[in-house]
C-alpha cells in the first residue's frame, strides 16, 4: 500500500509530560485517490488522545492480507469513507463513526469467482469500546448486492469452502465480540442458488430482494424479527415473516414463507429426479410455517397447484413408484388446482436431516 504525500502541522510538540500536543492538520493519501485527514490533541501524561478524522476513497484491497490467515478470500475492489471520532483515556479506547463501503468485490482465492459483490453498505452510528470490545451499531444497509448459495454434491454448502481450518490453539482462547446492530437493511439483492445434487443441476434465482432483520446481536435470548421479501424469476414472488430466539441452549423459531406464482417448468430437475418425468406447465403456491423448540422442528406446508402438468417420461433411478400421473388427475378439481396440506416434523439433531428428504416424504404420504 503506497502511502503519501504527507502533511502535518502540529503544536506544543515537546518531552515534558505534563504538555499537551495539538495536530492541527494531518493529511496522508492512500493509493491512488484515498485520503485520510485528522486533527486533535494528544497527552502523555495522563496518556490520552482525542481525535477527529476523516477518510475517503481509501482502497480495501490491501486488507486481503489480513483474512489470508482465516480465509480463502481476498477484496478484489472496493473503498471507504469514514469521518468520526477516536478517544483513548485510561487505557480504553472509545470509537465512534458513520462509514460507506462501495463498489465492493470479494472473490474466492481458487477460482476467481464472486463470493459477495454489492454497490454499497451504509453504516450509521458505529460505536466501539474496549476493555470489554463491545461494538454497536444504528443499522446495517446493504444495497444492490449478489451472492450465489452452491448446495454441493456432498451435501455442503459452498461459503464452507471459503473458511481455513480453524486451529485448535485459536478455537479455545478466542472470545466472541459483544455485537448489537439495531437494524439491518437490504435492498435490491440477488442471490442465486444452485443444487449440484440433482442432475441436471437445478439452479433458481431470487432478485430485488429487500428486508430487514432487526436485531442482529451476539446476547442470547434476544428476539431477531425477519421480514424478507423478494422476487423469484420470472414472475414468482417469495416473502417470509417471523422471528429468531438465540438461547444458551437450544434456538427457537417461527417463521413463516410465502411463495406465490412459482413457475414449475424451473423445477424439472426435481421431478425428473423423483416422479420421473418432465414437468410440461404449472403454477406453485405455497405458504410455509415453521417452528423450531429443543431442535425439534414443526411445519404446515399448504401446497397449491395451478394446471400442473407433468410431460414426457425421464428414466430415473429414484423416481417414485407411484402412479403419480393418475394421483394428479384424481387430485385435480375442475378448474385443474390441486391443494394439499403437508404437515412435516423432524429432529436436527438427526445427521440425516433434510429438508428436502422430509418434503418430499410428507408429499408421498399425502398422495
Amino acid at each position: 500500500l503506497s502511502l503519501g504525500p504527507i502533511n502535518l502541522t502540529a503544536h506544543s510538540i515537546s518531552t515534558f509530560l505534563d504538555t499537551t500536543t495539538s495536530v492541527e492538520k494531518f493529511n496522508i493519501m492512500f493509493g491512488q485517490n484515498g485520503r485520510l485527514q485528522l486533527d486533535g490533541t494528544a497527552s502523555l501524561k495522563p496518556v490520552a488522545a482525542k481525535v477527529k478524522f476523516e477518510v475517503s476513497e481509501l482502497p480495501l484491497d490491501f486488507l486481503s492480507s489480513y483474512l489470508s490467515d482465516s480465509t480463502y478470500l481476498n477484496i478484489k475492489t472496493g473503498t471507504l469513507d469514514s469521518q468520526g471520532e477516536l478517544q483513548y483515556s485510561q487505557g480504553q479506547i472509545q470509537f465512534n463513526s458513520n462509514l460507506e463501503i462501495k463498489k465492493f468485490n470479494l472473490i474466492q482465492e481458487s477460482t476467481k469467482n464472486s463470493a459477495l459483490i454489492f454497490e454499497s453498505l451504509t453504516i450509521q452510528n458505529l460505536s466501539m469500546t474496549t476493555s470489554p470490545l463491545k461494538l454497536r451499531l444504528s443499522e446495517v444497509s446493504l444495497n444492490n448486492f449478489s451472492s450465489n448459495l452452491v448446495l454441493k454434491k456432498d451435501g455442503t454448502l459452498n461459503y464452507k469452502d471459503y473458511l481455513r481450518p480453524k486451529k485448535l490453539a485459536q478455537s479455545e482462547t478466542s472470545k466472541p465480540i459483544d455485537i448489537f446492530i439495531e437494524k439491518f437493511k437490504i435492498t435490491r439483492g440477488l442471490l442465486t442458488y444452485t443444487d449440484q445434487q440433482i442432475k441436471p443441476t437445478f439452479k433458481a434465482v431470487i432478485k430485488n430482494l429487500t428486508g430487514t432483520i432487526n436485531p442482529i446481536t451476539t446476547e442470547f435470548n434476544k428476539k431477531i424479527n425477519i421480514n424478507i421479501s423478494g422476487q423469484v424469476e420470472p414472475q414468482g414472488e417469495f416473502t417470509s415473516q417471523g422471528f429468531y430466539i438465540t438461547t444458551t441452549f437450544k434456538p427457537k423459531l417461527d417463521l413463516n414463507m410465502h411463495f406465490y406464482n412459482i413457475d414449475m417448468t424451473n423445477l424439472t430437475p426435481y421431478s425428473e429426479k423423483f416422479f420421473g418425468y418432465e414437468i410440461r406447465k404449472g403454477k406453485m403456491y405455497l405458504d410455509l410455517n415453521y417452528k423450531l423448540h429443543n431442535n425439534l422442528i414443526k411445519g404446515k406446508n399448504k401446497l397449491a397447484l395451478d394446471q400442473f402438468t407433468l410431460g414426457n417420461k425421464i428414466e430415473s433411478d429414484n423416481s417414485t413408484n407411484i402412479p403419480i400421473k393418475l394421483a394428479l388427475a384424481l387430485l385435480k378439481n375442475r378448474d385443474g388446482k390441486i391443494e394439499i396440506n403437508l404437515p412435516v416434523e423432524g429432529d436436527l439433531n438427526s445427521p440425516k436431516f433434510s429438508f428436502r428428504q422430509l418434503l418430499w416424504s410428507a408429499f408421498k404420504k399425502a398422495i
